[in-house]
């Protein structure tokens, strides 16, 4: 609790924050745990659904690739095509890869009854193409593909085979590859493939199981946590409406009004109240900003040169175009129709300036017969319509008034884009302006690029 004033007590925003930290630090440690779990949960899945995918390929491909080497190796018994051996030689290699990828797939899982299932795949594939091999190497003895097929020599005995006649080494490669002991040999191979994939697939999807069910348990969890996250977050806004935010608004309202501010919620809200009142009753009702006096012309009633520089600098990042009007032949009226006369003109150019252009846009007098013009938010694009609005103005005065002559302007106009700086739009509105007066006056001209004075 910290002291106000005497009998007077609040609590500290600052004990709040350090309160209200700590539970958020806790709530952040805790949500964090369990999110870790879950990510493990479900990357454990993500990890199972995987390794299904792989292990359901590499069974196809091997039993694709069987299938493939079986028909090049009937093929070639049957046609003695060179080509066909050529095929059957490039498969097996190829099948070769796709086994070790099939025992690799297994090697992940020790289970005796896996490895033993992964293990008689092993020997029944061997099988299966030592048996191809055999009819190739006895339907390719004594030919000229002899030497080609002793490529895959090396993977079968051949022993007594070469004392066999062509049309027994024929007929017995025909019986390797066609006879039903090698069709019994393909459906134990696709069979015990399909006995190993279940057997692996079991086991996968008890890891699944495990982990979902490890990852229903953490959503539980979060979901218990998430609910007293939910009060805790409802409690502390509460707390921030009850001592901060609605203390907050009924001080805006007592200073918008001039009220001298209650002490009410936090400590660092009641010292503001206390020190607003000290400020109310040293300072009464003054004015922190400029007067009207300070900023505006007192004949035209048109802001002056300073809050032209202030204005000019508020807007310098904004679109901006810059208008530098100048009275025609001001000085003859002053001259030869007195200074009253010459006051009343300014007054009507700053009347009809102020009915011409937008609200938001600035209207500035300098100086004897020169004003300047901020037009906010527009850039060359808005040339015509800028143009058009000169026009009319121009027009309009030109009709004398009782008492007053006719009256004609000088317009030079520059964009905020064209430049570099606020300093260097004055100079090229300038610049636009002076080409129009050595042109003989009445009319106006955009700033089209080129040097500027120093």
């Amino acid at each position: 609790m910290e002291k106000i004033r005497k009998g007077h007590y609040a609590i500290s925003l600052r004990r709040i924050v350090q309160v209200l930290l700590l539970v958020d630090l806790f709530v952040s440690l805790v949500l964090f745990g369990f999110m870790s779990g879950s990510e493990q949960g479900i990357d454990r899945a993500e990890a199972v659904s995987e390794e299904i995918v792989r292990l359901e390929t590499s069974i196809y491909n091997m039993k694709e690739s069987l299938y493939a080497l079986s028909g090049r190796a009937r093929q070639y018994v049957l046609t003695h095509d060179g080509e066909e051996l050529s095929a059957y030689i490039a498969e097996l290699g190829l099948s070769e890869e796709k086994k070790e990828h099939l025992v690799e797939t297994g090697s992940h899982f020790q289970e005796e009854g896996i490895q033993y299932h992964l293990q008689t795949v092993q020997s029944l594939i061997d099988q299966v193409i030592r048996e191809q091999c055999r009819a190739i190497l006895l339907a390719a003895g004594g030919t000229e593909h002899a030497e080609q097929a002793s490529r895959i020599s090396e993977r079968v005995e051949m022993a007594g085979t070469q004392a066999l006649s062509p049309a027994k080494r024929q007929a017995e490669a025909e019986e390797r590859i066609f006879g039903d002991n090698y069709l019994s040999m393909m459906e134990q191979v696709n069979r015990q493939m399909d006995v190993y994939r279940t057997a692996l697939t079991g086991n996968i999807r008890q890891n699944q199981s495990y982990g979902m069910r490890t990852l229903s348990r953490r959503i539980g969890d979060y979901r218990n946590l998430s609910l007293i996250s939910s009060c805790t977050l409802f409690i502390t806004l509460g707390l921030l409406a009850l001592l901060i935010i609605r203390p907050v608004y009924t001080l805006i309202g007592e200073i918008h009004y001039g009220m001298p501010a209650g002490q009410r919620g936090i400590y660092e809200l009641q010292f503001l109240a206390s020190t607003y009142n000290h400020f109310r009753e040293q300072m009464g009702n003054a004015r922190l900003r400029l007067s009207y006096e300070a900023s505006h012309d007192k004949l035209t009633g048109l802001y002056n040169r300073g809050a032209y520089n202030e204005f000019l600098e508020m807007y310098r990042k904004r679109p901006l175009a810059l208008l530098i009007i100048d009275v025609d032949h001001f000085k003859t009226i002053n001259d030869t129709r007195g200074h009253v006369t010459g006051d009343k003109v300014l007054v009507r150019v700053a009347e009809i300036l102020r009915r011409t252009f937008r609200e938001t846009d600035v209207v500035c007098r300098l100086g004897g017969d020169e004003f300047v013009i901020l037009l906010l938010d527009v850039n060359r694009s808005a040339q015509d319509a800028i143009g058009a609005k000169i026009v009319h103005m121009a027009k309009t005065l030109e009709v004398a008034e009782e008492g007053l002559p006719r009256i004609s302007i000088s317009v030079g106009v520059a964009f905020a884009e064209q430049v570099s700086s606020v300093e260097e739009l004055f100079l090229a509105a300038d610049h636009a302006l002076y080409r129009i007066k050595k042109s003989g006056r009445n009319g106006y001209a955009f700033y089209a690029g080129g040097p500027l004075p120093g």
